[in-house]
């Protein structure tokens, strides 16, 4: 039987739930995203939930659980530092989005996700969900041993947006570059200036 959990609030990143494209590791058309938690987020429910299925499959012994599914743990619940990268003098740059002492995890399915707001309305255009906002995760915990490779990965349900944020590597929404535009000329009448491209 498959684990459900639902995730903390996370910052998402490299948001793709609209349209699915091709994973080259498996050749497989999916869905997914990147969840970004901060270090104050509480992960136990999903260490809980990934614990359970993995119990499901190889025991409550986890001493006698695979090799790789032990280091399954690490890979799945990756330090956020990972992303970061070093600049020219060696030094380890804050990624943006990616906080010091947090963890992301990716989240993927090769059904589309349903995508609501915070009243949980559904989310039809792909621009209102950008990286940076912030979310919650509806998944599954799935367990697998293909050829000798066992491990378990977190499958996406359903996405909530629960809130604007910040948009990530330096992507801007229309509504934080512009005001609403209100004009003071009634539709077809003259602004009495000059003719704006120069003609008598």
């Amino acid at each position: 039987m498959s684990q459900q959990v639902t995730t903390p609030i996370f910052r998402i990143s490299y948001p793709n739930l609209f349209q699915a494209r091709k994973n080259d590791l498996n050749g497989k058309m999916e869905f997914g995203c990147v969840a970004v938690f901060d270090k104050a987020a509480d992960l136990t429910g999903m260490r809980t939930a990934a614990t359970a299925a993995c119990e499901e499959k190889w025991g409550a012994d986890k001493a006698k659980w695979p090799a790789k599914v032990k280091e399954r743990f690490k890979s799945v619940f990756r330090k956020n530092e990972d992303k970061w990268k070093e600049d020219s003098n060696g030094n380890k740059v804050e990624a943006d989005g990616y906080p010091a002492g947090g963890v992301f995890v990716n989240l993927k399915t090769e059904k589309q996700p349903g995508v609501v707001d915070a009243q949980v309305k559904p989310i039809l255009e792909p621009r209102d969900l950008y990286a940076g906002c912030y979310c919650l995760a509806a998944c599954n915990v799935g367990v697998y041993d293909q050829g000798g490779n066992p491990g378990f990965s977190f499958y996406l349900n359903h996405i909530q947006k629960v809130r604007d944020g910040e948009p990530l590597g330096g992507a801007t929404r229309p509504e934080d570059s512009f005001k609403p535009f209100k004009s003071e000329a009634k539709a077809g009448a003259s602004s009495g200036g000059d003719d704006l491209w120069g003609n008598e």
